[in-house]
């Protein structure tokens, strides 16, 4: 019979043969300080007016709540970063959707898992789809530390990463890379951010962050964030590019995210943009959802911005 140790030796094996990143394993249980963080963050409106994520508070830090005999947590990473990229569409929409991607190869990992396992097993996937603190449980697995910029820094992959996993009943050996640094003294994200969105030492206020502005409301953008919009029309990198772990890692490019033709368009050709074009050239894509009028006036800002 396969042991936990020799099971998680073989699993994190099949996240390496699919093309993942880096992974790790972790026990599953409470996320005791994130939960006072992530409340805290709610208590400030930062949320914005993203009420779902209100929804499933509970479940959010205790994964064991999803499924009855949730024992472990598995991990991954994959590296979306393009070479010499250079777009008014944030990089990690440059391609497919990156949730039907992460769950195409998690899926298949399940089955893997399933095979090696040799018997039936319960399995729940994540890949920003569920009430799961993904960034948390990534920290856990010991694959990064949470930056000043909010986002995961794994120091051989910069910021620049999707995260996902798996849920599962099985009782895995845990499997923590040694890879826990800090940002240090270094606030270049803090400091380059043009609309003051991240709090010190590492809170993110969605209400000033271009990013949900261009993506999730769907209500005017204010004038005082409206003013700061000077390239990007569909999400917001700027302090993912400042970052000296990105730098770092300029080199390590990505193949599974293959840029489509519309990161190539100008601000100007997107408002021309019509209906039929849109649906033809971002089908699959995360841009999809946001929908032409929204990307269209979000356009309209760039250009007026640069007059």
């Amino acid at each position: 019979m396969t042991g936990p140790k020799q099971l998680s030796d073989l699993i994190i094996e099949k996240c390496s043969e699919l093309g993942f990143s880096d992974a790790g394993i972790v026990s599953a249980g409470f996320l005791d300080a994130e939960s006072g963080h992530f409340r805290e963050w709610l208590s400030k409106g930062y949320a914005a007016d993203m009420n779902y994520m209100l929804n499933n508070a509970e479940k959010r830090t205790d994964p064991r709540l999803l499924f009855e005999g949730c024992r472990s947590v598995i991990v991954v990473l994959l590296n979306y970063r393009q070479k010499d990229y250079n777009s008014c569409i944030s990089e990690y929409a440059c391609g497919d959707d990156y949730h039907q991607v992460l769950k195409n190869k998690l899926e298949i990992l399940k089955r893997d898992i399933g095979l090696i396992a040799g018997k039936e097993v319960q399995m729940k996937t994540f890949a920003d789809t569920k009430p799961v603190m993904e960034k948390a449980w990534a920290v856990r697995a010991g694959l990064g530390w949470q930056g000043r910029n909010c986002l995961v820094v794994n120091p051989d992959l910069g910021t620049k990463i999707y995260i996902g996993g798996i849920l599962t009943d099985l009782e895995l050996e845990p499997v923590v890379r040694s890879k826990v640094r800090t940002c240090g003294n270094c606030r270049k994200c803090i400091d380059a951010c043009p609309t003051a969105a991240l709090d010190f030492p590492g809170s993110l206020n969605s209400v000033k962050c271009i990013a949900y502005q261009t993506i999730e409301n769907k209500g005017s953008i204010p004038d005082e964030i409206a003013s700061k919009m000077t390239g990007s029309i569909y999400g917001c990198e700027i302090c993912q590019n400042v970052c000296p772990w990105n730098e770092r890692n300029a080199g390590n490019i990505s193949g599974v995210f293959l840029s489509r033709p519309f990161t190539k368009l100008s601000p100007e050709e997107w408002i021309e943009m019509t209906e039929e074009e849109f649906q033809l050239a971002c089908s699959n894509t995360n841009i999809l959802r946001t929908g032409l009028q929204k990307m269209k006036d979000n356009a309209t800002i760039v250009v007026r911005n640069k007059k």
